[in-house]
């Protein structure tokens, strides 16, 4: 039987507050334990994006990463 594993594999913090978040999907045959396929896939989150779809660890560490430096300013009417 097969198992398909998703994690979070990178997280890369740029200088202007980017993040650059890598997951890896991996296909394990659950009887020997060996790994019969492997993919990534990346997505960037800006300052101020929606984090809900996250795990709460990537969560946390863009929040650490996301000071006021990098903040977008508010819009004004």
């Amino acid at each position: 039987m097969l198992a398909e594993t998703k994690t979070v594999d990178r997280l890369e913090i740029l200088p202007d507050g980017i993040i650059q978040i890598r997951h890896r999907t991996v296909i394990t045959d659950t009887d020997t334990g060996s790994v019969r396929a492997s993919h990534f896939h990346r997505t960037v989150r800006q300052p101020g994006d929606d984090l809900a779809d996250l795990d709460p660890q990537t969560v946390q560490v863009i929040r650490a990463a996301w000071t006021p430096a990098v903040q977008p300013e508010p819009a004004t009417p």
